[in-house]
Protein backbone atom coordinates (compact mmCIF):
# COMPACT_ATOMS: atom_id res chain seq x y z
CA UNK A 1 0.00 0.00 0.00
CA UNK A 2 1.67 3.55 -1.02
CA UNK A 3 1.07 6.61 0.57
CA UNK A 4 0.21 9.94 -1.20
CA UNK A 5 0.22 13.18 0.20
CA UNK A 6 -1.42 16.25 -2.01
CA UNK A 7 -1.77 19.55 -1.21
CA UNK A 8 -1.71 19.09 2.94
CA UNK A 9 -1.50 22.47 4.91
CA UNK A 10 -1.94 22.21 9.02
CA UNK A 11 -1.46 24.40 11.38
CA UNK A 12 -1.69 24.32 14.92
CA UNK A 13 -3.76 27.28 16.14
CA UNK A 14 -2.53 30.03 14.19
CA UNK A 15 0.60 28.78 13.90
CA UNK A 16 1.29 27.27 10.45
CA UNK A 17 3.53 24.01 10.15
CA UNK A 18 3.19 21.83 6.75
CA UNK A 19 2.14 24.14 3.65
CA UNK A 20 1.60 22.94 0.46
CA UNK A 21 2.92 18.93 1.04
CA UNK A 22 2.99 16.87 -1.70
CA UNK A 23 4.91 13.44 -1.42
CA UNK A 24 4.12 9.81 -2.49
CA UNK A 25 5.73 6.71 0.07
CA UNK A 26 6.02 4.02 -1.81
CA UNK A 27 6.63 0.20 -1.23
CA UNK A 28 9.56 -2.04 -0.77
CA UNK A 29 12.01 0.41 0.93
CA UNK A 30 12.58 2.33 4.20
CA UNK A 31 11.67 6.17 3.64
CA UNK A 32 12.83 8.54 6.37
CA UNK A 33 11.56 11.27 7.56
CA UNK A 34 14.57 13.79 8.63
CA UNK A 35 14.65 17.42 10.03
CA UNK A 36 15.15 19.75 13.07
CA UNK A 37 13.21 19.64 15.98
CA UNK A 38 9.67 21.53 15.52
CA UNK A 39 9.38 20.87 11.75
CA UNK A 40 6.47 19.04 11.46
CA UNK A 41 8.28 15.12 11.49
CA UNK A 42 5.40 13.48 14.30
CA UNK A 43 2.50 15.79 12.53
CA UNK A 44 3.07 14.34 9.36
CA UNK A 45 3.78 11.07 10.73
CA UNK A 46 0.30 11.43 12.45
CA UNK A 47 -1.62 13.08 9.71
CA UNK A 48 -0.88 9.39 7.94
CA UNK A 49 -2.01 7.45 10.53
CA UNK A 50 -5.27 9.71 10.56
CA UNK A 51 -4.98 10.73 14.00
CA UNK A 52 -4.81 14.35 12.94
CA UNK A 53 -7.33 16.26 9.83
CA UNK A 54 -5.52 18.28 7.71
CA UNK A 55 -6.89 22.17 7.27
CA UNK A 56 -6.29 21.66 3.65
CA UNK A 57 -5.51 18.79 1.09
CA UNK A 58 -5.59 14.81 1.51
CA UNK A 59 -3.45 12.01 2.38
CA UNK A 60 -4.27 8.39 0.57
CA UNK A 61 -3.44 4.78 1.53
CA UNK A 62 -3.98 2.76 -1.91
CA UNK A 63 -6.08 5.80 -3.59
CA UNK A 64 -8.69 5.88 -0.32
CA UNK A 65 -8.48 9.21 1.81
CA UNK A 66 -7.52 8.44 5.31
CA UNK A 67 -10.39 10.53 6.36
CA UNK A 68 -12.75 8.53 4.97
CA UNK A 69 -11.73 5.20 6.40
CA UNK A 70 -13.25 3.76 9.82
CA UNK A 71 -11.07 3.27 12.53
CA UNK A 72 -10.82 -0.67 12.28
CA UNK A 73 -9.97 -0.14 8.74
CA UNK A 74 -7.20 2.26 9.39
CA UNK A 75 -5.74 -0.40 12.61
CA UNK A 76 -5.86 -2.68 9.94
CA UNK A 77 -3.89 -0.88 7.24
CA UNK A 78 -1.63 1.17 9.62
CA UNK A 79 0.69 0.36 12.60
CA UNK A 80 1.68 3.29 14.33
CA UNK A 81 4.91 3.85 16.88
CA UNK A 82 4.66 6.49 18.30
CA UNK A 83 7.62 8.74 19.80
CA UNK A 84 6.62 7.70 23.28
CA UNK A 85 5.00 4.61 23.38
CA UNK A 86 3.04 3.12 26.26
CA UNK A 87 2.50 0.19 27.66
CA UNK A 88 -0.09 -1.18 30.03
CA UNK A 89 1.54 -1.85 33.69
CA UNK A 90 -0.41 -4.51 34.89
CA UNK A 91 0.08 -7.12 32.02
CA UNK A 92 3.22 -8.94 30.95
CA UNK A 93 5.39 -8.05 28.06
CA UNK A 94 3.76 -10.98 25.95
CA UNK A 95 0.04 -10.28 26.62
CA UNK A 96 0.93 -6.12 25.94
CA UNK A 97 2.15 -7.35 22.64
CA UNK A 98 -0.65 -9.74 22.14
CA UNK A 99 -3.21 -6.55 22.67
CA UNK A 100 -1.81 -5.47 19.73
CA UNK A 101 -4.00 -8.18 17.50
CA UNK A 102 -6.86 -6.34 18.36
CA UNK A 103 -7.46 -5.24 15.34
CA UNK A 104 -7.10 -8.50 13.78
CA UNK A 105 -8.61 -11.17 16.54
CA UNK A 106 -11.43 -8.41 17.19
CA UNK A 107 -11.28 -8.98 20.80
CA UNK A 108 -9.08 -7.90 23.52
CA UNK A 109 -7.64 -10.78 25.04
CA UNK A 110 -6.47 -13.68 23.09
CA UNK A 111 -5.73 -17.67 23.25
CA UNK A 112 -5.33 -18.98 19.84
CA UNK A 113 -2.35 -19.96 18.18
CA UNK A 114 -1.89 -17.68 15.67
CA UNK A 115 -2.46 -15.15 17.71
CA UNK A 116 0.29 -16.71 20.35
CA UNK A 117 2.32 -17.31 16.94
CA UNK A 118 2.28 -13.81 16.09
CA UNK A 119 3.12 -12.37 19.07
CA UNK A 120 5.87 -15.09 19.70
CA UNK A 121 7.46 -13.70 15.84
CA UNK A 122 7.03 -10.17 16.47
CA UNK A 123 8.96 -10.48 19.98
CA UNK A 124 12.09 -12.52 17.77
CA UNK A 125 12.13 -9.97 15.43
CA UNK A 126 12.64 -7.17 17.50
CA UNK A 127 14.69 -8.87 19.73
CA UNK A 128 12.79 -9.27 22.91
CA UNK A 129 12.08 -12.60 23.34
CA UNK A 130 13.71 -13.28 26.36
CA UNK A 131 11.49 -10.46 27.66
CA UNK A 132 8.14 -12.11 27.16
CA UNK A 133 7.18 -12.40 31.06
CA UNK A 134 8.79 -9.59 32.47
CA UNK A 135 6.42 -6.74 33.39
CA UNK A 136 6.92 -3.28 31.04
CA UNK A 137 7.34 -2.04 34.50
CA UNK A 138 10.94 -3.79 35.22
CA UNK A 139 11.96 -2.54 31.56
CA UNK A 140 15.45 -0.58 30.85
CA UNK A 141 14.19 2.48 28.41
CA UNK A 142 15.98 0.05 25.46
CA UNK A 143 13.81 -3.12 26.21
CA UNK A 144 10.94 -0.86 26.34
CA UNK A 145 11.62 0.42 23.18
CA UNK A 146 11.89 -3.32 21.39
CA UNK A 147 8.90 -4.46 23.03
CA UNK A 148 6.63 -1.56 21.63
CA UNK A 149 8.25 -2.30 18.26
CA UNK A 150 7.38 -5.83 18.77
CA UNK A 151 3.89 -4.76 19.41
CA UNK A 152 4.09 -2.50 16.50
CA UNK A 153 5.04 -5.50 14.25
CA UNK A 154 2.44 -8.02 15.66
CA UNK A 155 -0.40 -7.36 12.71
CA UNK A 156 1.67 -7.59 10.30
CA UNK A 157 0.16 -4.36 8.92
CA UNK A 158 1.09 -3.49 5.26
CA UNK A 159 2.01 0.35 6.44
CA UNK A 160 4.18 1.16 9.38
CA UNK A 161 4.62 4.43 10.58
CA UNK A 162 7.63 4.55 13.12
CA UNK A 163 8.36 8.21 15.29
CA UNK A 164 11.80 7.90 16.37
CA UNK A 165 11.83 3.90 17.02
CA UNK A 166 15.88 4.11 18.05
CA UNK A 167 15.24 6.94 20.43
CA UNK A 168 16.08 4.88 23.46
CA UNK A 169 18.30 2.51 21.75
CA UNK A 170 22.24 1.99 21.78
CA UNK A 171 24.41 2.48 18.93
CA UNK A 172 23.73 -1.51 18.49
CA UNK A 173 20.63 -1.86 19.16
CA UNK A 174 19.45 0.82 16.81
CA UNK A 175 21.47 -0.79 13.88
CA UNK A 176 19.61 -3.75 14.45
CA UNK A 177 15.96 -1.94 14.71
CA UNK A 178 16.69 -0.41 11.49
CA UNK A 179 18.44 -3.26 9.65
CA UNK A 180 15.00 -5.32 10.56
CA UNK A 181 12.60 -2.07 9.25
CA UNK A 182 14.96 -2.18 6.45
CA UNK A 183 14.25 -6.26 5.82
CA UNK A 184 10.02 -5.52 6.45
CA UNK A 185 10.48 -2.96 3.67
CA UNK A 186 11.87 -5.23 0.97
CA UNK A 187 8.92 -7.40 1.86
CA UNK A 188 6.41 -5.24 0.11
CA UNK A 189 5.82 -3.06 3.26
CA UNK A 190 5.58 0.73 3.18
CA UNK A 191 7.87 1.59 5.77
CA UNK A 192 8.02 5.62 6.94
CA UNK A 193 10.34 6.79 9.75
CA UNK A 194 10.69 9.68 11.57
CA UNK A 195 14.52 10.18 13.04
CA UNK A 196 17.12 12.48 13.67
CA UNK A 197 20.00 9.51 13.51
CA UNK A 198 21.25 10.84 9.34
CA UNK A 199 24.09 8.50 9.55
CA UNK A 200 22.04 5.07 10.27
CA UNK A 201 19.14 7.18 7.62
CA UNK A 202 22.23 6.98 5.28
CA UNK A 203 23.07 3.22 5.26
CA UNK A 204 19.74 1.67 5.96
CA UNK A 205 17.33 4.22 4.38
CA UNK A 206 15.84 3.91 0.32
CA UNK A 207 14.54 6.90 -0.01
CA UNK A 208 14.25 10.33 2.20
CA UNK A 209 12.21 13.35 2.76
CA UNK A 210 14.32 16.13 4.63
CA UNK A 211 12.23 18.72 6.24
CA UNK A 212 13.21 22.25 7.22
CA UNK A 213 11.32 25.13 9.09
CA UNK A 214 9.78 26.19 5.44
CA UNK A 215 8.90 22.98 4.58
CA UNK A 216 10.42 20.14 2.28
CA UNK A 217 14.41 20.52 1.30
CA UNK A 218 14.85 17.76 -0.30
CA UNK A 219 13.13 14.18 -1.21
CA UNK A 220 14.30 11.23 -3.13
CA UNK A 221 16.85 8.50 -3.22
CA UNK A 222 18.95 8.59 -0.04
CA UNK A 223 22.19 9.01 -2.38
CA UNK A 224 20.46 12.14 -3.65
CA UNK A 225 18.34 13.81 -1.07
CA UNK A 226 21.01 13.46 1.71
CA UNK A 227 23.95 15.88 1.19
CA UNK A 228 26.05 18.74 2.79
CA UNK A 229 23.93 21.48 1.08
CA UNK A 230 20.30 20.02 2.03
CA UNK A 231 21.23 19.30 5.62
CA UNK A 232 23.34 22.47 6.01
CA UNK A 233 20.03 24.38 4.65
CA UNK A 234 17.57 21.78 6.39
CA UNK A 235 19.23 22.49 10.56
CA UNK A 236 20.64 25.93 9.32
CA UNK A 237 24.06 24.46 10.16
CA UNK A 238 26.78 27.68 10.73
CA UNK A 239 29.73 25.15 11.21
CA UNK A 240 30.46 22.93 8.83
CA UNK A 241 32.09 20.17 11.80
CA UNK A 242 28.20 19.42 12.51
CA UNK A 243 28.37 17.56 8.90
CA UNK A 244 31.42 15.30 9.91
CA UNK A 245 29.35 13.44 12.64
CA UNK A 246 26.89 11.92 9.99
CA UNK A 247 29.80 11.26 7.41
CA UNK A 248 29.31 14.15 5.57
Amino acid sequence: MSIRVRSLDFAWGRHPLLRGLDLDIAPGGLTMLLGPNGCGKSTLLRLCAGLLLPARGSVEIDGKVIASMSNRERARAISWLPQFPVLPESFSVMECVLMGRATVSGALFFDSVADEWAAAKALARAGASELADRNPLTLSGGEYARVALARALVNDSPVLLLDEPGAHLDIGGAAVAYSLLQTIAQEGRTVLIAAHDIALARIYGESAILLGKNGVVAKGPVSEAINRETVSAAFDLSDPRALVAVGL
